[in-house]
């Protein structure tokens, strides 16, 4: 985008943005709040413009800043005169930055006068809904709205004729075809999910002792039926019935609420049946015995087909443009109802709690018998306090109350459930990191890991479906969902700035992503190269090994480098990090850095490897893993030294088996002076050309290393396949040769010397 492409998108956004506030600084408690809602919405469209332009202007400034940088002479540095085409492209750049900072910081004021314009509209419209809650209507009670319905009563009646015949014409007008395709659709899915449904009811049957986590299952695929069906099967039969077809405009509202409500409806019958399951005692939810459940089994169903009337009749009236007074009627009645459907259950929760106290005398039953207490006292006196207030014209604050009741309940049983999932889910999969541990499947440090995971992944979920219930509760006190966002969780679209860098939650969630998905297919590589490609090479077994571990540290260091970038923060934006790693490495980590230069060391030239004997320090065993920091060795009791490997690389090291040589085996044996000398060789060089693992070439070789007052000294050489057998072969040489001994009657000299 240019400069002058720039400034005519900011030009014509900011006479829109003058527009909308000066209406939105119009507007007072006495505006409509659909005007003030649509007002909201064009406010809300303007900001994300001066936010996307915003963002196109940011880099294209730093560009141009960047530039006009570099051609900037230096005051401290004699350079040669420039030449006149540098100057006037100087010129251009600043007066390019110029323009650009210009706009950037116009495009920032224009976001604020928009952010000020919509708090102001979010208090309009919260003194709008305080007025709407004390204005009194005319009640029941009185004549007053008798008079007006029997007044209006003809006028409504001809509304309810124009909209039976407009239902009619557009039945008489859908395509039949089309029709019965969607009709053949609706038919089919309900023969499935009914055919599903009572596949899985079958299951549960046949199940009587489940576990918590296949409970919560359960509950959750049950909510899905009991939602699904009707919600999808009212929307195919709106669409079946033509009304989608742009033909009768004003009818959408009203179809588009049927359609919610139809889905609530199910969620709320779900509910109840998942929670109570009067015909299922081992998947219910609630700790409540058989006849309570079926006592309180009539309240889902009778609460679901009161929301229907709650939320349709008001859409139903809107679309034919009621009168005020049928209005009032309707909707006191169905809020009178409600309330009546929640003053019957505080009583029957009364009593339910009433048997439980005189069943249950523990202190856990007692405070489960308390909270039912309370829960049944609050249902039965609000649910007076709010019929007396529908008698009395008080509708619009009854109706709202009743509503967010029954709002509250729904949002809280349906936390509850997911909740229950949540924890069930958690449970399950630590207990299968245990079983796997006790398998052997899995190490500790590994099932420390993974459990920690669990555990820190279900505490985020937990804390978001905390979050998210809140926001579902709050939404029907005047507040809507973006309001709420706007004001008290603004950054998860504006994000969170640290300095230049602005951290948004979807960055942040994408990140995450990019750290898990990545590590996912690092591992995957690795454990591919390690088991299907690098056995196909000449490399042994070691080197393998070594190879697959380079490759992880390279892919974990692109997959971290990938999840910065999301982040916005690229090479470019690490200097300052990569500064302070070298002054880190200069002091403290000097040592950690040494031993992993070390280790890539190790990996490329091998001086040692998997599998060998060394011998550092004084100290003797086997490689068995090199690290990037350290060396594992496991020694010959079976202990493990861990040596840094600096160690190896700066200090001399024996590697016994490095070339793959030879076991070089000893015998020392000290005879006395009148022993028959070659009778001694014969019996040593029988014994070690006898021996199944010396081998022939080179040839076992007998010594006499010399005589004196201690005797003879005789030393027979022999060669192995590898000194890993040199002990054993050793030990089973001298015991043949004590038994020759022994047969020909020869005896040792007083005094043995043996070297190993």
């Amino acid at each position: 985008m240019s400069a002058q492409e720039s400034s005519n998108e900011l030009s014509v956004l900011r006479a829109q943005v003058s527009e909308q506030v000066e209406m939105a600084k119009a507007s007072s408690a006495a505006t409509p709040d659909t005007e003030l809602i649509e007002q909201r919405n064009r406010l809300q469209a303007l900001q994300n413009q001066a936010r996307d332009l915003s963002q196109k202007l940011e880099p294209e400034l730093a560009n141009a800043q960047s530039k006009l940088d570099e051609l900037t002479p230096h005051e401290n540095i004699d350079t040669a005169p420039e030449s006149e085409e540098l100057t006037v492209q100087r010129q251009q750049l600043a007066q390019q930055v110029a323009e650009l900072d210009a706009q950037l910081k116009s495009t920032r004021l224009l976001n604020v006068e928009l952010r000020q314009s919509l708090d102001h509209i979010t208090e309009q419209r919260r003194l709008v809904f305080r007025n709407e809650l004390g204005r009194r209507a005319p009640s029941l009670l009185g004549s007053r709205l008798w008079h007006n319905l029997q007044r209006d009563w003809p006028q409504d009646q001809q509304r309810f004729q124009s909209l039976d015949s407009a239902a009619r014409q557009l039945l008489e007008q859908r395509e039949l075809g089309a029709s019965i395709f969607t009709t053949a659709v609706l038919g089919g899915f309900l023969v499935v999910a009914f055919w599903l449904r009572k596949r899985f009811l079958q299951r549960l049957v046949s199940q009587q002792t489940p576990t918590e986590f296949q409970r919560a299952v359960a509950a959750c695929v049950r909510l899905a039926f009991y939602s699904l069906i009707p919600g999808v099967s009212v929307a195919l039969l709106c669409y079946a019935l033509g009304w989608q077809q742009g033909q009768a405009l004003y009818l959408e509202p009203l179809m588009n609420t049927l359609v919610g409500v139809a889905f609530l409806a199910g969620l709320i019958v779900g509910l109840g049946r998942v929670l109570l399951a009067p015909q299922y005692v081992a998947w219910r939810l609630l700790p409540l015995a058989t006849d309570t459940s079926k006592r309180l089994g009539w309240f889902a169903p009778a609460l679901a087909g009161l929301s229907v009337l709650v939320w349709v009749l008001p859409a139903f009236l809107n679309a034919i443009n009621a009168s005020l007074s049928l209005t009032l009627l309707l909707s006191t009645s169905t809020s009178l109802a409600l309330s009546l459907l929640f003053f019957h259950l505080g009583r029957s929760v009364l009593k339910v709690s009433t048997t439980i106290a005189q069943e249950n005398t523990t202190s856990s039953g007692l405070l489960e018998v308390r909270i039912l207490h309370y829960i049944a006292h609050f249902l039965t006196y609000s649910q007076l306090f709010i019929i007396l207030c529908l008698l009395f014209g008080y509708v619009a604050f009854s109706t709202l109350v009743v509503i967010e009741l029954l709002w509250v309940g729904v949002i809280v049983s349906s936390s509850y459930v997911l909740w229950l999932l949540i924890t069930d889910m958690a449970e399950f999969l630590l207990q299968r990191g245990q079983a796997a541990t006790a398998a052997g499947t899995l190490s500790e440090a590994q099932l420390r890991t993974r459990s920690q995971f669990i555990v820190l992944l279900s505490a985020i979920i937990k804390i978001f479906l905390g979050v998210m219930a809140v926001f579902f509760l709050l939404s029907p006190f005047g507040e809507e969902p973006s309001d709420w966002l706007q004001h008290r969780l603004g950054f998860f679209s504006q994000g969170i700035h640290f300095g230049e860098l602005n951290l948004k939650p979807s960055s942040l969630g994408l990140a995450f992503a990019v750290l898990i998905v990545g590590s996912y297919v690092v591992r995957w590589v690795r454990r591919w190269l390690s088991k299907q490609f690098l056995p196909t090479t000449r490399l042994d077994a070691s080197m393998r090994s070594s190879t697959a571990n380079l490759f992880s540290y390279v892919g974990y260091f692109l997959v971290l480098t990938m999840a910065l970038s999301v982040l916005g923060l690229g090479l470019e934006r690490m200097a300052w990090v990569l500064s302070a790693l070298s002054v880190g490495v200069g002091f403290g980590l000097q040592a950690i850095v040494q031993n992993f230069v070390s280790g890539l060391i190790l990996i490329a030239e091998r001086p040692i490897k998997v599998g060998d004997w060394v011998s550092v320090n004084g100290m003797e065993g086997n490689v068995r893993r090199i690290n990037a920091r350290a060396t594992e060795i496991e020694m010959f009791d079976r202990s493990s030294l861990i040596v840094p490997n600096s160690e190896f690389i700066t200090k001399a090291v024996r590697n016994v088996t490095l070339s793959n040589p030879l076991g070089v085996l000893k015998l020392k044996i000290l005879m006395p002076l009148n022993t028959d000398a070659d009778r001694v060789r014969e019996i040593m060089l029988a014994a070690m050309n006898l021996h199944a693992q010396v081998l022939p070439d080179p040839a076992p070789a007998v010594t006499l290393d010399g005589f004196d007052n201690n005797g003879l000294a005789f030393t027979g050489v022999c060669y192995v396949v590898s000194p890993r057998v040199v002990g054993a072969v050793r030990s089973a040489l001298y015991f043949e040769v004590l038994r020759k001994f022994r047969a020909e009657d020869l005896s040792l000299h007083d005094y043995q010397k043996i070297t190993v």
